[in-house]
């Protein structure tokens, strides 16, 4: 498909179409040939859907699809819906009708930049970010980085745990406690937090704290992309060079992963030279991630070539049948039913273990790492 901007989130529809978004003004034709600003939706065959065009007038950084077919909505923007470059007053985030058009009875607003927004099982929203406020149009009620919104918009005011810096990982567990990571220190108890959580943390339901579970990471950055495993076991990738022990005591380079507890796996230290940005699980438990990296697998900072796409076997060892390679940061990975791969980032080239063919921005891959001739939309 291509695009002529980074790509920065990918949601995979049940009908095999893929939402896109991020911060481009062109989806589609291998260099990005059709109108779209910073938000579209591909065919299953990487064709442009030429009836779903909402536009946002900034980038689009979180994705989700509700059950009902509607699609939520967060970034930067402060225009959203009916083409262009939004047209509709959405403070950073907005909700679509299945066909691309504005749900016009849902407007909470934020009154700075969402990065992700969860779904509950209960209809409830989970939004993170990094703003003070949310609800009411513009972000009325104070809230720091988390917020949830009930199913029409309307502020959660039963859940406020707060915290002190972004939160840019959400993953919602099946016992329906919340797993965050970020740029935070403090996390939990209403205002901008207030029990020690070192850029990752759990809630419980309500927004409380869950006081058994304490990992964190050293590093000044933090934690990006949080991923769970059937196993309840928890993938954390970021920018950090420990993990567990409240303070980041065990050495792991940029990835790791931590049992149901919050202690960290000891079997798993693949290591990376560079920031993880994103993973996904495939069904065969083996786990592929993205990011900033040229080194991954064999501990340390990583000992084998593998440029910003790798994947892993399910026991923590690289996969050395898989090296796709992209010139350039992954920033959204999805795998599909039948197992290929959706590549969203900043890349240009693709495949080839360096990135060897001309793909703008979105692509993909094959089970096997090779790159999907077929499918080249473009940005």
């Amino acid at each position: 498909p291509g695009a002529n901007g980074r790509i920065v989130a990918l949601v995979l529809q049940p009908d095999g179409r893929i939402l896109v978004g991020g911060f481009f003004t062109g989806l589609g034709g291998g260099t990005g040939t059709t109108p779209r600003s910073n938000i579209g939706r591909l065919n299953a065959d990487g064709s442009v859907d030429a009836g779903f065009n909402p536009g946002a007038n900034g980038q689009v950084g979180g994705l989700a699809l509700q059950a009902d077919g509607k699609v939520l909505v967060g970034g930067s923007f402060t225009m959203l819906g009916g083409g262009g470059s939004g047209t509709i007053a959405r403070n950073r985030i907005g909700r679509l009708n299945a066909d691309g058009s504005l749900d016009v009875n849902f407007n909470p607003g934020a009154n700075n930049t969402v990065f992700e927004l969860a779904v509950q099982s209960n209809g409830k929203i989970v939004v993170t970010g990094f703003f003070t406020g949310l609800g009411g149009g513009t972000g009325a009620t104070p809230r720091s980085n988390i917020g949830r919104l009930n199913a029409d918009g309307s502020v959660d005011a039963s859940f406020d745990p707060g915290a002190n810096g972004q939160i840019g990982a959400v993953a919602v567990q099946a016992d329906g406690k919340i797993l965050v990571g970020g740029g935070f220190t403090t996390l939990g108890g209403g205002g901008t937090g207030t029990t020690a959580r070192r850029y990752i943390g759990r809630l419980n339901a309500d927004g409380s704290v869950d006081p058994g579970f304490d990992p964190g990471t050293t590093g000044t950055v933090g934690v990006f992309v949080i991923a769970q495993q059937a196993d309840g076991k928890i993938l954390v990738g970021g920018f950090f060079t420990g993990l567990g022990g409240s303070t980041g005591t065990t050495p792991r380079s940029h990835i790791g992963r931590l049992y149901a507890d919050g202690t960290v796996d000891a079997d798993l230290n693949p290591g990376a030279n560079g920031h993880v940005i994103t993973m996904a699980v495939q069904r065969d438990e083996k786990v592929l991630v993205g990011g900033g990296f040229t080194m991954f697998g064999g501990g340390g900072t990583g000992t084998e070539a593998r440029n910003y796409v790798a994947r892993l076997n399910p026991d923590g060892s690289l996969d050395a049948s898989f090296n796709p390679g992209a010139n350039s940061n992954v920033l959204t990975l999805v795998v599909q039913p039948d197992g290929k791969i959706l590549v969203g980032g900043v890349f240009t080239m693709l495949g080839g273990g360096t990135g060897t063919l001309p793909r703008n921005f979105i692509g993909r891959l094959n089970p096997d790492g090779s790159v999907d001739a077929a499918f080249n939309p473009g940005t």
